[in-house]
C-alpha cells in the first residue's frame, strides 16, 4: 500500500514499501520534469531560467523548477522511534537534496545497523 499526504507549502509526503521506493522515485522525478518544461516558453527552457521579480520586489533569475526528493527507510530504525525524529531526519536529508541543480532523490544513509557497528567497535576499545 502506498499513502501520499500534503504536508504544507510545497512539502508532500509518501510512504511506499521500501522495495519500490526507488522505482517511484524515478517515475516521479522523470514525469515531473517532462512535464514542467511544458510550463516554460522555449527560450526559457534554453536559458535554463526566468527572469521575474521575487518577494521583495527585485528582478532576479530563477532556474527551471526541480524536484527533490527526501527518503528515510522506516525499517532502519527502532519501531519505536519517534514521528519527531523521523520529521528531522526527513528535513535534513531534504536540505541536502536540495543543495542539487537538478531533480534527484535522496535517501537517509544513517542506518540503525550501523549505528549497531560502530557502537559495538566503540564498545570493544573502551574494554581494551
Amino acid at each position: 500500500p502506498t499513502f501520499i499526504g500534503h504536508v504544507g507549502g510545497d512539502d508532500f509526503i509518501f510512504l511506499a514499501p521500501v522495495k519500490d521506493i526507488r522505482m517511484i522515485a524515478d517515475f516521479i522525478i522523470y514525469s515531473f520534469d517532462k512535464r514542467v518544461r511544458h510550463h516554460y516558453t522555449e527560450d526559457d527552457v534554453k536559458r535554463g531560467f526566468i527572469v521575474s521579480t521575487d518577494r521583495q520586489n527585485h528582478i532576479r533569475k530563477f532556474p527551471i523548477m526541480t524536484l527533490s526528493l527526501a527518503g528515510v527507510d522506516l525499517t532502519e530504525h527502532e519501531p519505536e522511534t519517534r514521528y519527531e525524529v523521523i520529521a528531522d531526519i526527513c528535513a535534513e536529508v531534504k536540505k541536502y537534496a536540495k543543495t542539487f541543480n537538478n531533480s534527484c532523490f535522496y535517501i537517509d544513509r544513517r542506518h540503525k545497523r550501523a549505528k549497531k557497528t560502530i557502537d559495538m567497535a566503540l564498545q570493544q576499545a573502551a574494554a581494551i
